[in-house]
């Protein structure tokens, strides 16, 4: 009796194993994969990294980051996005106006 149910249960799991296989092929095409998002470059994480830290020093304090602050923080970064240090300062004042701006609003 034994020897009847062994080609039943080979068949039985061989068919859950192309169910499966053919479910996993399927979910895997249907789900976006994260390898595939494109990185930031280095001059737009900047960008987002002062958008956050403007927003958050806004929560906090009224007053925008000196130069000095503004160079320590950010001029390495700005450096390898291609950014020079007027650059730099130029976007923190700009980024700040307009959060400063809007919360006034």
């Amino acid at each position: 009796m034994s020897r009847s149910r062994q080609p039943v249960q080979a068949l039985n799991l061989s068919s859950l194993f192309a169910l499966t296989l053919t479910f996993s092929i399927l979910c895997s095409a249907y789900l976006p994969g994260y390898s595939q998002t494109s990185a930031a470059s280095p001059q737009e994480a900047l960008i987002i990294e002062i958008q956050e830290d403007v927003a958050r020093r806004l929560e906090i304090s009224d007053e925008p980051l000196n130069h000095e602050q503004i160079e320590r923080l950010y001029l390495e970064d700005a450096e390898a996005a291609g950014l020079t240090y007027k650059e730099l300062i130029k976007l923190y004042e700009q980024e700040y106006a307009e959060q400063k701006a809007a919360q006034q609003l």
